[in-house]
């Protein structure tokens, strides 16, 4: 909690970028619900990609999927640490129970950004219920989240001011219905009708560039909370007497992933005197010294170096 209160907080998050708290709900663990949080930890770098690992964050393990669990979720969270409550910027998939109710529970500065491959799913599956073709779906697909292939043409998301976005949907609208009215059986409008009570706000507030740039970050995906849920679930089949994540008693998982997060943060340790696989970003290089040395350190003195390591304010643009 103090990681995020350090890099995610309004009041202390860096100015210049911010990354995203990123939150998602897996399932089956133990019979259970599981909702975990993950951030990039600003004082670290991957030795092999130089990049900021990402890092497991608060759990909640529940039963239910309402709002009334994630905002219980976060009461908690501010009850270890209540300056959370000025959380900077979250990141999900498109359940409003779970964003809903941990905005509720922030100050209302709170951003809120959506991930792009759950979202583009969600589309591209209405255009597959609709009739359209596979190259027509493609191509609005492109429209609106961009072409991987060909980073020239132009998307909403890759839109960078209210005005652009607004202009482009208008050259935009028109093709889309001409399309599904030459190429679909039930013709009319009705994946601009879709598209425009569900999605275009979204897509425009919580995905494009405009988004971004307003809080000064980059595109959320959710690829690295669905790779931490992987991992939370490949933890609990290890070594669980031949249980799988899906039948182990919810006290097994948990303590296993407890595990996981403090190995983690004795590689986080190492980092100090350059052991294992991180290294200190620039902001904390002057905590650096050698293996003999932090050895050598009276335990008074080792407790104060990593003291400052894990609590000191300080992060900069990655």
């Amino acid at each position: 909690m103090k990681d995020i209160e350090r890099f995610f907080t309004n009041e202390s998050a860096p100015t210049s970028f911010r990354s995203i708290l990123a939150v998602d709900t897996t399932f089956n663990i133990g019979g259970h619900y599981v909702t975990q949080t993950t951030y990039q930890n600003l004082s670290l770098l991957r030795k092999d990609t130089l990049k900021p690992p990402w890092f497991p964050g608060s759990v909640l393990i529940h039963r239910h999927q309402e709002q009334v669990d994630f905002s219980y979720m976060w009461q908690a969270v501010k009850r270890g640490n209540a300056k959370l409550e000025d959380l900077a910027l979250i990141g999900t998939d498109e359940c409003k129970e779970l964003f809903q109710g941990i905005m509720t529970e922030t100050d209302g500065n709170t951003g809120h950004l959506l991930g792009k491959e759950h979202v583009l799913k969600n589309v591209q599956k209405k255009l597959e219920n609709l009739s359209f073709p596979r190259k027509q779906t493609k191509r609005i697909l492109n429209d609106i989240f961009g072409n991987p292939f060909d980073k020239n043409q132009k998307s909403l998301i890759q839109s960078k001011s209210e005005k652009d976005f607004a202009l482009l949907y208008q050259t935009l609208r028109p093709k889309w219905i001409d399309i599904e009215n030459k190429y679909t059986a039930q013709k009319g409008e009705n994946f601009v009708k879709y598209f425009e009570k569900y999605k275009l706000v979204e897509v425009k507030e919580k995905m494009s560039c405009y988004a971004t740039n307003k809080y000064k970050t980059r595109e959320h995906g959710q690829n690295p909370i669905e790779w931490l849920n992987y991992l939370a679930k490949d933890e609990i089949n290890t070594d669980t007497d031949s249980q799988s994540y899906k039948t182990a008693p919810i006290k097994t998982c948990i303590k296993k992933l407890k595990n996981r997060s403090l190995r983690l943060y004795r590689d986080a340790m190492k980092a100090t005197y350059n052991e294992g696989p991180y290294t200190l970003s620039p902001s904390f290089d002057h905590l650096r010294q050698s293996y003999d040395n932090f050895k050598d350190l009276e335990k008074t003195k080792k407790k104060a170096c990593l003291h400052d390591f894990f609590l000191m304010f300080q992060a900069q643009k990655f």
